[in-house]
């Protein structure tokens, strides 16, 4: 995912959001304004209060936003959204693939900020469930509930491990968020993102899954010196298209440090 220093390519979002909105004088600049107070807070979004707009002012932008009297320049909006900013798989869970239809996101509700409605930094794309079934317009003053994928450093740090454990010839998969190397503000906002996306049960629900995909994609090579450094290279290309705490580059790491229970557990699940 792009990082906020590698998107804020002011003039090329300005002059696309001006073209889809015609506003009264007073109104774009007061828009235009809010958008340099978010600029200014970037690191402290928890702490911004909406401003005072309009009805009709809101009404417009909220038209815009989900049917543009410009529908071709809306689409290239959006569109260029997500090519500008490489998010392929959810900012949020790691989870679902962003690779075919998605959904904008506003970062701060466009329910109590109308005025970032259609605001480039307020939005990216997350998946279907993220986005209207968990965090709807959840949002709390001083309080953030949740990751930003253009500002939060911590997506470069490993924060998800996986956890294998054996019982009677039968393993067990679950998810843990580990707190080493963080610090005391990460792991407090980590614990809140994990619980608005409830990440902890929907990875468990998911995991068994994904190690069954991936024991089919190297059967061929279970027994193969080869092994390793084909799983390493998997994690490889996992990483150019998805986030270090995505699921599936977290499943694939754990075997590349942990060969003896991968193939154990192939063994396991492959017995005649």
């Amino acid at each position: 995912m792009k990082r906020i220093e590698e998107i804020l390519d002011i003039n090329w979002y300005k002059n696309l959001f001006l073209s889809l909105l015609s506003l009264p004088k007073d109104k774009e600049e007061l828009i235009l304004k809010s958008f340099k107070k978010y600029i200014d807070n970037l690191n402290n979004l928890e702490n911004l209060k909406p401003i005072d707009i309009d009805e009709n002012t809101k009404k417009i932008m909220k038209k815009v936003f989900n049917k543009s009297p410009k529908p071709n320049e809306l689409i290239n909006y959006k569109n260029d959204l997500k090519s500008k900013n490489k998010i392929y798989i959810c900012p949020y869970c790691g989870i679902k693939s962003l690779e075919e239809w998605y959904p904008i996101e506003h970062y701060l509700p466009k329910s109590k900020f109308s005025e970032y409605t259609l605001f480039w930094l307020n939005l990216f794309i997350c998946c279907e469930r993220c986005n209207s079934s968990l965090k709807r317009d959840k949002w709390e003053e001083w309080n953030r509930l949740f990751l930003n994928p253009y500002i939060d450093k911590v997506y470069d740090k490993e924060f998800i491990w996986m956890v294998v454990e054996k019982t009677n010839d039968k393993y067990k998969f679950s998810f843990e968020l580990i707190e080493k190397n963080l610090e005391s503000h990460e792991i407090t906002l980590l614990k809140n993102h994990f619980k608005t996306f409830k990440l902890i049960s929907r990875l468990d629900d998911i995991v068994s899954n994904y190690v069954d995909e991936l024991l089919d994609e190297i059967k061929n090579n279970i027994n193969n010196k080869a092994l390793l450094s084909k799983l390493k290279e998997d994690y490889q290309k996992k990483l150019d298209k998805m986030w270090l705490n995505s699921v599936r580059p977290v499943i694939v790491k754990y075997f590349i440090n942990n060969m003896d229970v991968l193939k154990d557990i192939y063994l396991y699940k492959n017995k005649s």
